[in-house]
């Protein structure tokens, strides 16, 4: 009966329209995955938002969740892509957790079935909001840990001269206009 309840308010439940986010970029994506892929889902803050929207049950979903999932994640999805060469492959990564571990991307054996979608929204901002416990870092988070100094924030071109220098596509959006045109 417990059960029952819940199911029928969730059931009820909408999910509105976003303004240009984090949610609305990833929303679009999962709505848009087509079946018989895979996702692989980098870290904290795309884990928590993907389990708001559904998809296909034919996409299989791996996600990196170790040591707070930061420690390869773009090398375990250049992985799963390397052994699913028939599949496409789609990664949804923060900043942080791409600058961290974005050289493998220079891997010869990369194939063109892979898509990453960056999520590069100013060096950590998860950090900005809460950590694991719930506690506010706010203003003072760049006090405690090294996202405004890292170098991904150094330059808004960064990214995009890396993975063209690399041989990759690059799409970027800044808005709901840009990123209906790109994705």
């Amino acid at each position: 009966e417990y059960y029952d309840k819940w199911k029928e308010i969730g059931e009820k439940a909408t999910i509105p329209d976003f303004e240009y986010s984090n949610l609305y970029a990833v929303k679009n994506l999962m709505n848009n995955i087509p079946m018989n892929s895979n996702l692989h889902l980098a870290n904290s803050t795309t884990i928590r938002i993907a389990q708001f929207f559904d998809i296909d049950s034919s996409v299989q979903i791996y996600c990196n969740r170790g040591v707070n999932g930061i420690d390869g994640c773009v090398s375990s999805f250049i992985g799963q892509a390397a052994v699913s060469p028939n599949k496409m492959n789609y990664l949804i990564v923060g900043d942080l957790t791409f600058f961290y571990d974005m050289n493998v991307l220079g891997n010869r054996h990369v194939g063109n079935n892979v898509r990453l979608l960056l999520i590069n929204n100013g060096a950590g901002v998860e950090f900005k909001n809460y950590n694991h416990l719930g506690a506010l870092f706010g203003d003072e988070a760049d006090k405690y840990i090294a996202a405004a100094g890292h170098y991904g924030n150094k330059s808004r071109n960064l990214v995009r001269h890396y993975a063209e220098d690399l041989g990759f596509e690059y799409l970027s959006a800044g808005n709901k206009d840009e990123f209906l045109q790109v994705y």
